[in-house]
């Protein structure tokens, strides 16, 4: 073992006798280096929300940019181990100039800027023995890797890389940890810092390895009465200090437009408050604050908002949903938020959530909207934090290793991702009104394209398509309009029960069934053989072409009927009617003559409607020979 020893720290670097070769990309550093600012930020805070003592009050971050002495933490020692570094033949190019900046700034003999984030209402990490020989969380935070040490089942982090994040926005890859908790009545304290360069000679030529630790001899933190003023907490939490951290300008703002992208609302239902730079920001006045994108305004704004449904999935915990709807036919926005237990924010991108709510798309008609959804584990096994990235911002069963607990996060994934599109669509899906006036602002969320393809207006020629529905039995519920560019939906065959009628053949990559509906076959009526429904050409939302094959009986009365959500018919009330193109004359606003029916070829009849035509179900009823008949 060799040290570098000043005023009373001890730089202490093990020895490497295997000769191990261990070079400067160190993967936990590496893993943060492309978001460098907002790793460290989002990383310490969610250890200290993971840590939150009195549950009835939040947690406290301070954020503060102090200046600290050469002599603060055994600056000559610390620019030794460097200079050895910078001459070990394990290092490369980038990170020698790296080592070299640290160097420089180190020497000027003046302040280091640091960093320093203080929590306040947390245990602090305790260096407490544990029954099961575990390491204690001092331990876990100073000395481990790819490991963690905390009690919480539903405790955010889940991989012990976070602790890295702090390396990688210093020139002088050094940190310093303070730390206080209770014990036996007596506040307790425990300081230590840790380096991680590259395997290097030191003076006397002796193999070291990368990792060194200021302290106490033995590799051991100061204790107590031995820990620097400097660095004592006055109550249980933790400090992390920074050295070299590089100040950008504003970093103020930039602090708080992180936390707020990614703590919104942990703060917003006081869980967390933090203070930067003498700033605090709180449940009252984060909606105060500037943000980095609107998507976050709108995140701030539905967390305050009540649950609009809320349910339980086991493995996953209680789930509450939030949601704003648009009502404005432009704004298309597709916003799902993922917030976990202690209120930080995993991921806000739909196709790295890995709740299938990525594998099929949000239909385009649907209404805009923004939504949180907010899962607490509350102290159980949660497969959503198994189910986490490392940098917790995306949602993958692939980072589960056990393949039978893969296959059930699979499972509950699916629950939740159904359940939580079945309440969007419930709160997204243009719904028709009884009022025409109202119903005619549904057009506006419709892409409808004709056969030209253009866009449906009632200037534009060709049939516009939209689906309608056909009732396969009478009393079977009407299902909804989907809006879909292509054919219409196929009637039932005669005689043929639900098996429906494909003239070009079925749907490729459509599955088919065997399975009819209940309530068995349904016989149509000769006098509209084969009948079809599309949106009309004049009015799309207040039209409707029917066409069906004519029988020779002559038809009378022809009507458009809609059935109603108590399954009873409601006939449509009839502006104009066009058969074939050319004008028909309309009885009692309601019904049509069809005089010249003697042909087998498929007739047409358009109708104009005084309601909109959207998310209803039609059949046609006529009178034939004397008898009524019907689709």
């Amino acid at each position: 073992m060799k040290g570098y020893t000043v005023s009373g720290f001890t730089w202490q670097f093990p020895r490497n006798e295997s000769k191990d070769i261990e070079g400067p990309n160190d993967a936990g550093i590496t893993h943060f280096m492309s978001n460098r600012r907002d790793s460290v930020i989002r990383e310490t805070v969610q250890n200290s929300l993971d840590a939150r003592a009195d549950s009835s009050k939040p947690v406290k971050v301070k954020f503060e940019i102090t200046e600290r002495t050469p002599s603060d933490f055994a600056t000559p020692s610390l620019i030794e181990a460097l200079r050895a570094a910078i001459k070990s033949s394990h290092n490369d190019e980038a990170h020698k100039k790296q080592f070299e900046r640290g160097v420089r700034l180190l020497r000027k003999g003046g302040r280091v800027q640091c960093l320093t984030i203080t929590d306040s209402n947390t245990t602090g990490a305790d260096d407490e023995p544990r029954s099961n020989r575990a390491p204690s969380k001092w331990e876990a935070l100073t000395k481990g890797t790819g490991s963690n040490a905390k009690d919480q089942r539903d405790a955010a982090g889940s991989y012990g890389l976070g602790k890295f994040a702090a390396f990688a926005v210093t020139d002088i890859r050094t940190v310093l940890y303070s730390v206080a908790y209770m014990s036996d009545g007596e506040l307790r304290h425990r300081f230590q810092g840790k380096t991680i360069l590259v395997s290097h000679e030191n003076s006397r030529s002796e193999p070291c390895r990368r990792i060194g630790y200021l302290g106490d001899s033995g590799y051991e933190p100061l204790a107590d009465r031995n820990v620097p003023s400097q660095f004592k907490l006055r109550e249980p939490g933790t400090a992390l200090h920074i050295p070299g951290y590089e100040q950008e300008r504003r970093w103020q703002n930039a602090t708080i437009r992180i936390l707020a992208k990614h703590f919104f609302h942990a703060i917003i239902h006081d869980k967390l408050e933090v203070e930067v730079d003498g700033r605090v920001v709180k449940a009252d006045n984060i909606g105060e604050q500037n943000f980095d994108t609107q998507q976050t305004r709108n995140f701030v704004r539905v967390s305050q908002s009540p649950p609009i449904a809320r349910t339980h999935i086991d493995g996953i915990g209680n789930i509450a949903l939030r949601i704003e709807v648009s009502k404005e036919p432009s704004d298309r926005r597709r916003e799902i938020a993922l917030v976990r237990d202690a209120g930080m924010m995993i991921t806000a991108q739909r196709r790295d959530m890995g709740i299938r709510l990525a594998g099929s798309a949000l239909p385009s008609h649907w209404h805009g909207f923004t939504a949180i959804i907010e899962c607490l584990s509350r102290g159980e096994l949660s497969l959503l934090r198994e189910a986490e990235s490392p940098a917790h911002d995306r949602v993958s069963t692939d980072y589960i290793a056990d393949p039978d607990q893969r296959k059930v996060a699979n499972d509950r994934l699916k629950e939740l991702g159904d359940w939580v599109k079945e309440h969007i669509r419930e709160w997204t899906e243009p719904k028709l009104s009884d009022d025409s006036d109202n119903a005619d602002e549904l057009a506006p969320w419709l892409s409808i394209e004709d056969e030209g393809g253009g866009e449906g207006d009632s200037n534009s020629p060709g049939t516009q398509r939209i689906e309608l529905t056909m009732p396969y039995q009478s009393n079977r519920p009407p299902p909804r309009l989907r809006v879909r560019r292509g054919k219409s939906v196929p009637a039932p065959a005669p005689g043929k029960g639900s098996e429906p009628v494909y003239p070009d053949g079925p749907p490729k990559n459509k599955r088919r069934t065997n399975k009819p509906w209940v309530g068995g076959n349904v016989s149509v009526p000769a006098a509209f053989s084969n009948p079809r429904f599309v949106a009309g050409k004049r009015r799309p939302t207040h039209s409707v072409i029917a066409t069906f094959n004519n029988h020779e009986d002559s038809l009378k009365d022809v009507q458009l009927v809609a059935v109603g959500e108590d399954g009873q018919d409601v006939p449509m009330g009839i502006v104009e009617a066009y058969i074939d193109g050319k004008a028909a004359e309309v009885i009692n606003g309601d019904t049509i003559s069809v005089l010249d029916s003697g042909s087998d070829e498929r007739l047409s009849i358009e109708f104009v409607t005084r309601e909109p035509v959207l998310n209803k179900t039609f059949h046609l009823k006529g009178v034939a020979d004397g008898d009524e008949v019907r689709t």
